[in-house]
């Protein structure tokens, strides 16, 4: 345990650790934290001159959305003006600031000198996607001086939002013996409940629902700490703490480039108890972590010394993210989606997955799941009317496997045998929706099977709702699983990312069951199926989980029988001709001999 989550923590704070270098909002306390980012550098035709790899060393200022005159919005439905390709209109505004650029068309060298003959003291670029990447300054860069980091979309979306009420303040730099008292906490490297939305039928005591608790404390301060104290609480339902507990340890200040630090988890000379209750009455749970000074002096730099996450138990939903207490609907805080490809265009799949595990999974049966999709609100044009999903439940037959696999740097085929399928189309003219996938029929567990519910996107450059507050980073490693894997098929090249977008992007999808003691035998004997393509032409091939001969009849919405086949399915597929079909929608029945069913919809153009 000790040598995997070393090597974990090592190579996940590179933000942190690397030079000690930190983005950190400060101030109005809606952006408080570190952020995730990459910065430009000598290597890639920067000129800085501050080393932030000197302790002390750093930048912090008010944030001011560059103006360079320009009309109309880009494609992320951001102002084409706040790209800052030309001469900045607003350099008074600027001035003595920190300038907030949007990627997009021009080079990262020219937003940023742009920016800095403007007066601005440092640049924050947004990058469009949900990810942080490398900037190349090119000629341009070559004459910038000052600071220059990239954040991600969401990350730039929290700071933009906060600016609409007022003023943001950012630290950038390396805060290492900055203060004397300062101690810190990393988001990325703290132990959280496996779930957040907890279903109370596989919580019902505390060998059956606990977690394990840790994190890394550093003393970023000059000043050691001796005495200094972790503490975790827990508040249930009714408010009233359910845990409390503390770890004491002692640090030393940091000596030149030198940070002292200590790991508290499982496994380690320092760990917390496990939290674990003999029952869970339902309703929200707050866990806290929290540090405090040697002697209890003040921090001088408060903002990375709490994180907090909630988990709700509850009668109805398993989900991976966070769950709203009085809807139980999962928490979508962003709309996410990968980068575009780099041969240009739009990947021909996305599949989007959560996965799940459990000892007692066997008591549960499957009726679907919550989730939200949308698309980029680039014009009035934007909709998701027309558009189509799958939604699909999975046994992830080798996910042990794989996750080994991974760990060694080697990459292996996912091997998914479908459990349920729907095809899900949009006929609402929005941007966004709130969406439940239900399965024809429940689908019962295997306990301690890997499971995955997945949505897929065939090229229309869709988005899925994702929770950004939760962070798993460290509970993967303690489980040993991926929690949320994602798929990418760009041309004929199909690669999985098993920690998908990475450790805080979690799809917001909530799985909703039942007791498998409710489930009717009826409802059990339907067989969820999928036909593409969808529309089609001619031949529509269809995917049900099983094998044999069956009976296919096709019908149009007046329930007229229009088509009759019997058909063969091998490997779960099976295949239909629909060219003597007029155009519209139809019904496909698949009924077999021991009584299974399927039904689903198919467009014939």
């Amino acid at each position: 345990m000790k040598k995997i989550l070393l090597s974990l923590l090592a190579g996940a704070i590179t933000c942190i650790v690397n030079g000690q270098i930190a983005v950190t909002g400060i101030s109005p306390a809606s952006v408080q934290g570190n952020y995730n980012f990459t910065i430009g550098d000598a290597t890639q035709s920067w000129a800085p001159a501050l080393d932030f790899s000197t302790p002390g060393v750093y930048v912090q200022g008010e944030l001011v959305i560059v103006n360079d005159g320009s009309t109309g919005t880009n494609p992320q439905g951001n102002p084409i003006s706040a790209e800052g390709c030309n001469t900045l209109v607003n350099a008074a505004a600027v001035n003595g600031k920190i300038a907030v650029i949007y990627r997009n068309t021009c080079n990262f060298g020219v937003k940023a000198l742009n920016a800095q003959d403007a007066g601005a003291i440092a640049v924050i670029i947004l990058n469009r996607d949900p990810e942080v990447i490398g900037m190349n300054g090119g000629a341009e860069g070559l004459n910038v001086t000052i600071p220059v980091v990239m954040l991600s979309s969401l990350d730039g979306l929290t700071l933009t939002n906060a600016m609409q009420s007022g003023p943001v303040e950012v630290f950038i730099g390396n805060k290492a013996g900055l203060y004397p008292n300062d101690l810190a906490l990393n988001e990325e490297l703290i132990a959280v409940p496996q779930y957040h939305g907890v279903h109370s039928l596989l919580a019902q005591n505390g060998s059956e629902f606990n977690v394990d608790l840790g994190l890394r404390v550093y003393n970023f301060g000059s000043a050691t700490q001796t005495n200094a104290m972790a503490n975790v609480t827990i508040t249930g339902p009714s408010g009233a703490e359910v845990y409390n507990e503390d770890v004491t340890f002692s640090l030393n200040g940091v000596s030149g480039n030198a940070i002292d630090s200590v790991d508290i988890f499982p496994g380690e000379t320092l760990m917390f108890p496990q939290f674990a209750l003999a029952t869970y009455p339902a309703g929200k749970y707050t866990l806290t972590y929290t540090l405090i000074n040697g002697g209890g002096v003040d921090d001088d730099f408060p903002n990375d010394n709490t994180y907090s996450i909630d988990f709700v138990v509850n009668d109805s939903y398993l989900s991976r993210s966070r769950l709203d207490a009085t809807t139980l609907k999962p928490i979508a805080e962003s709309q996410v989606k990968p980068a575009a490809p780099t041969t240009g265009g739009s990947y021909a799949e996305v599949v989007y997955c959560s996965s799940f595990r459990n000892a007692n999974a066997s008591r549960l049966a499957v009726l679907g799941f919550n989730a939200t999709v949308s698309v980029d609100s680039v014009d009035a044009n934007s909709t998701l009317e027309g558009k189509f999903v799958f939604a699909d439940l999975y046994e992830w037959t080798n996910a042990d496997a794989v996750y080994a696999a991974n760990a060694g740097n080697t990459q292996l085929a996912y091997n998914l045998d479908s459990k349920a399928t729907l095809n899900y189309d949009f006929v609402n003219d929005v941007i966004k929706e709130e969406v439940y996938f239900e399965f024809e029929s429940p689908v019962l567990l295997a306990d301690n099977t890997m499971y995955m519910v997945c949505i897929t996107d065939f090229g229309q450059d869709l988005n899925i709702g994702y929770d950004r507050a939760v962070r798993y980073n460290v509970t993967r490693q303690l489980t040993s699983q991926w929690i949320n894997p994602l798929k990418v098929v760009e041309g004929q090249t199909v690669t999985w990312y098993g920690a998908g977008f990475g450790a805080d992007l979690t799809p917001a999808f909530g799985i909703r069951a039942i007791d498998v003691e409710t489930a009717s035998v009826e409802d059990l004997l339907k067989l969820e199926g999928k036909a593409y393509p969808n529309p089609t032409n001619d031949v529509v091939r269809m995917i049900i989980p099983l094998d044999g001969k069956a009976t296919v009849a096709v019908t149009d919405l007046s329930g007229r029988t229009v088509a009759n086949r019997e058909v063969n399915f091998t490997g779960n597929q099976a295949s239909i001709d629909l060219a003597e079909l007029q155009s519209g929608m139809y019904v496909i029945h698949v009924a077999y001999n021991n009584g299974s069913k399927s039904t689903f919809n198919v467009i014939k153009k």
